[in-house]
């Protein structure tokens, strides 16, 4: 059986919990799995920024999977739904929908091409 003070010092040790706010940005910006978003989330400083945690502790993918099932996905398409229509009146976004594609796609490019191609470093191409 627990003593009183037991839980008084399990929840003195507990981590304070997130910020509403915090927890909708990140929610609203995760187009990843939980663990993409914290590896994203972590590495990103606007996206950092943009969920208020700032130079804080960044939650763990467990705690946001936790988060999302509390706040439900119908919360979250109804705060992206409000978002897609403050920005139609203030005029940021037409409110259509978009698609990004983000495809890498790795090749070898054969030594005389790629000595014709602009460099990354802003030097003109060989001739």
């Amino acid at each position: 059986m627990c003593s009183g003070t037991s839980i008084r010092r399990h929840a003195k040790s507990r981590r304070r919990g997130a910020a509403a706010e915090v927890v909708l940005r990140l929610l609203i910006l995760r187009n990843w799995s939980y663990e993409g978003l914290e590896r994203e989330v972590r590495a990103n400083l606007v996206y950092r920024d943009f969920t208020r945690v700032g130079a804080g502790k960044m939650p763990d993918a467990k705690t946001m999977g936790r988060w999302g099932v509390a706040v439900g996905p119908e919360v979250v398409k109804q705060v992206h739904q409000r978002l897609v229509k403050l920005a139609q009146v203030n005029g940021l976004a037409a409110g259509r929908r978009m698609r990004v594609d983000t495809t890498v796609v790795e090749t070898s490019l054969k030594l005389e091409l790629s000595r014709k191609l602009p460099s990354l470093h802003g030097t003109p191409p060989a001739p």
